[in-house]
């Protein structure tokens, strides 16, 4: 599946961990690298490398944390914005897709297989 949303994303130029990630910075503006990576479920060093890119493409940019001066955090830029909404049209339309094709009975079972292996996966007990 995530080929599909690749290929749907590719005019963006974006891959679909980087369009992910500048949906979160767009929902958080602000937010810090340590919570970014919390969120998104990575190591510092991937999402690092990850920003990188994202920040070169102009999308988002670092400055203080709005709770903490000393804290450098993550915002969106405009270009960052608009690159993101022409995307997410992208992103729906490969969704819309996606659910076309596949029966709902699947879709339900699917994401409860999800949700089970994330369970098992996050279980470090």
């Amino acid at each position: 599946m995530t080929q599909i949303y690749e290929a749907a994303l590719a005019s963006s130029g974006m891959t679909v961990g980087q369009f992910g990630l500048l949906a979160r910075i767009i929902k958080q503006p602000g937010v810090s690298l340590g919570a970014l990576a919390n969120a998104a479920g990575m190591d510092q060093s991937s999402l690092s490398r990850t920003i990188r890119l994202i920040e070169k493409a102009g999308y988002t940019e670092f400055g203080p944390a709005p709770d903490d001066a000393r804290v450098k955090a993550l915002f969106p830029t405009p270009s960052g914005i608009t690159a993101f909404e022409l995307a997410a049209a992208q992103w729906r339309q490969a969704h819309e897709d996606v659910g076309q094709r596949l029966t709902p009975e699947f879709q339900e079972t699917l994401r409860g297989q999800c949700a089970a292996a994330l369970q098992v996966l996050n279980d470090r007990s």
